[in-house]
């Protein structure tokens, strides 16, 4: 396991970034992370579902818009706060994935995307809820920040940025990084068996150079790179996509996980 360190702790970064944009719009690209996996991972899941760090709540807003019974959590309240006033139909809970406030098995599906390595302590405690949760049988599909190439290069390129910005701020926590390995080990030591794992880009470093954007990108707008995923133009597909061939668990994003609650 690696920790990334950066001059802003991360109850602090999330807070800050939610507060900087409205909220989402329902995500509108079901080949881009992280929808594509959400919708194979709902694949004959009926029953409540619990986005898990809803965040500005692009997923939450395209199930809830088609009928799913689903509910929206986070820790940091800028987000929340800025869903319900998009929309008051709604269900939002501010929680922490360590201590959650609903009962044994009210759920047949938890979706957490980008959240268990935001947690600086209590990883194992956070699962161990997500599981007791879930009904039997009941399906997790989770991110992870990968340990790899491209997000150590993401690190520099950040901790580069910070150090010119800080002045000589203490680092503090960020994210921790799991590789494949340590990701699926994590998720079956905590009570799930693990029925699909895999490699998946979701902010390529490449996007960092506007040179690489698809046009309708090339001038920064994260509401809509998350509306319709991080998108490269001609060049910067080619490029990422031959090194991803080439190496996909370094040169992805994250390592997504299909997993099951195992009975006890």
């Amino acid at each position: 396991m690696r920790v990334t360190y950066r001059h802003e702790h991360v109850d602090a970064y999330w807070a800050k970034r939610w507060a900087a944009i409205p909220a989402d719009e329902e995500a509108a690209n079901p080949e881009a992370y992280p929808l594509r996996y959400a919708l194979e991972a709902l694949e004959g899941v009926s029953g409540r579902i619990l986005e898990a760090g809803c965040g500005s709540g692009r997923i939450l807003r395209y199930f809830h818009n088609r009928g799913r019974d689903i509910l929206g959590m986070d820790y940091v309240a800028p987000g929340l706060v800025k869903l319900a006033g998009a929309d008051a139909g709604l269900r939002l809970f501010q929680a922490d994935m360590r201590r959650l406030p609903f009962p044994d098995g009210a759920f047949q599906c938890v979706l957490a995307f980008g959240l268990y390595h935001g947690i600086e302590h209590g990883l194992d405690e956070a699962l161990a809820e997500t599981r007791r949760v879930l009904q039997p049988r009941g399906v997790l599909c989770a991110s992870f920040r990968a340990d790899n190439l491209q997000n150590r290069l993401l690190d520099w390129h950040a901790d580069r940025r910070g150090r010119a910005r800080a002045s000589g701020a203490p680092r503090q926590f960020h994210k921790l990084n799991l590789s494949h390995g340590e990701f699926t080990g994590l998720l079956r030591r905590a009570g799930f068996t693990v029925e699909k794992a895999c490699s998946a880009q979701n902010y390529p470093f490449l996007y960092k150079f506007p040179c690489f954007r698809a046009r309708e990108q090339a001038e920064f707008d994260e509401s809509l790179g998350r509306k319709q995923g991080y998108r490269l133009n001609l060049a910067g597909r080619l490029l990422q996509g031959g090194l991803y061939a080439l190496a996909p668990r370094q040169m992805c994003n994250v390592t997504v996980c299909l997993a099951r609650k195992e009975a006890a």
